[in-house]
């Protein structure tokens, strides 16, 4: 059997305050999405931190839904786990109950480990998932048979990040298990238990910090009851990095601009993000190359440090989710979806995502087919063309200050919905 991994998607995150990193998130899971068809697998397994926060935009659960429903009409079955991002710090609902709810979703593990069997092509697969929250019973959790996956968001010892939540040792897993499927760590890694079962973390799908730079991947396990196949597929769509020095403004320049010129030829178009370390260099004078870049829409954004000082520059950017933020839910839902009892069930969900706020949400959707056939049926155009009058605005407000550079892309930020 294959299984395609992928974790820490972080959906409904905005890296550097952008609006085009917004898009680039989505893009990148809507990429894990078309590799899992395109690869004919049997099962999507994500380990956590499918969303960026407990409580994310509307855009995420749009994203979510319409794009895992691709994986339902070919027959592929997902697993989820839960991730600390997932989860909320007071009592409420995680937003992956709703998209199980839906359907989306065959087996989820919140707050809980869960053990269960799934059948594939009438073939028995364990499952063994962990969530964040019980990382600490990993020792604990036994296959009963083979083949078996154990799925689990952690952070290793072995790492070597000195964190307190890396508390948990390779040696802590039990031995049985035909594949280990992890999240938590934004590193490829593949490590092997002293029983020889790989284990695996294929690393989050977008590049969230510099230290993370720059490839990402999903992986892809081909199963049977004695052997494990694993191979990685690069996701195309990830923006491109330049983490460059500069200890001469002339040199800094060329380089940069072979750099730039050498990422033209590839078949990724995205302006990069551009990291500068600069030594005996006057960040000011680094910025205003940059920001010049900047102007022409050569690079998307920037960052310099001045190396042995205190001293950071970033480019100066909108406060463009809080401007985000601030478009009504209720309209965008009403432009969206025009129907006054679906969009007053759904923003109650969203502001308050409870389990009761949920359930009533599902149970209008039972009972009225006709509602969530039409939700289906929604043009993704014209989601498109909502949020594209959104970024429009956004892009005429940052114009009106000459130290303010737009950062809204032509397209809208749903646009990578599928």
């Amino acid at each position: 059997m294959r299984i395609l991994h992928v974790s820490d998607t972080h959906l409904g995150a905005m890296p550097n305050g952008l609006l085009s990193r917004a898009r680039d998130v989505y893009e990148a899971f809507k990429e894990s999405i078309d590799i899992a068809i395109e690869e004919r697998v049997q099962l999507y397994i994500h380990s956590g931190d499918f969303f960026d926060s407990p409580n994310p935009p509307p855009e995420a659960y749009i994203v979510a839904y319409r794009n895992l429903k691709k994986l339902k009409d070919h027959g592929i079955k997902v697993i989820v786990i839960a991730g600390q991002h997932d989860i909320p710090k007071r009592y409420a609902s995680t937003p992956l109950f709703l998209l199980s709810d839906v359907g989306t979703i065959d087996i989820l593990a919140v707050d809980k480990p869960i053990h269960t069997s799934i059948n594939i092509d009438g073939s028995e697969l364990e499952i063994v998932g962990v969530p964040y929250s019980s990382r600490s019973s990993i020792s604990r959790v036994k296959p009963l048979k083979k083949p078996s996956i154990l799925v689990a968001h952690l952070l290793l010892k072995e790492i070597g990040i000195p964190s307190e939540e890396a508390d948990i040792s390779i040696n802590d897993f039990p031995d049985g298990f035909s594949y280990i499927a992890l999240g938590d760590y934004h590193i490829k890694s593949v490590y092997r238990h002293s029983s020889g079962t790989p284990i695996v973390y294929p690393g989050a799908t977008e590049i969230f910090k510099v230290n993370e730079c720059c490839d990402k991947y999903v992986a892809i396990a081909d199963i049977d009851n004695r052997n494990v196949d694993i191979n990685f597929i690069k996701i195309q769509s990830v923006r491109p990095w330049i983490i460059i020095e500069c200890r001469d403004l002339n040199t800094f320049s060329e380089r940069l601009q072979q750099s730039i010129k050498e990422l033209s030829l590839k078949s990724n178009k995205k302006p990069p993000i551009v990291i500068v370390n600069a030594y005996n260099v006057k960040v000011e004078l680094i910025a205003k190359i940059l920001d010049g870049l900047k102007l022409k829409r050569v690079i998307e954004y920037y960052r310099i440090r001045a190396e042995g000082e205190d001293k950071e520059i970033e480019m100066h950017i909108p406060s463009l989710e809080n401007q985000y933020d601030m478009v009504s839910i209720d309209i965008v839902l009403k432009k969206i979806i025009q129907d006054d009892k679906l969009v007053e069930l759904l923003s109650n969900f969203i502001k308050n995502p409870d389990r009761n706020t949920m359930a009533l949400l599902v149970s209008y959707l039972r009972e009225n087919p006709e509602v969530a056939k039409k939700l289906e049926k929604l043009y993704t155009r014209s989601i498109e063309s909502f949020a594209l009058n959104v970024d429009t605005d956004l892009k005429k407000d940052s114009n009106r200050s000459s130290e303010v550079r737009s950062t809204a892309g032509k397209r809208g930020i749903l646009s990578y919905i599928g």
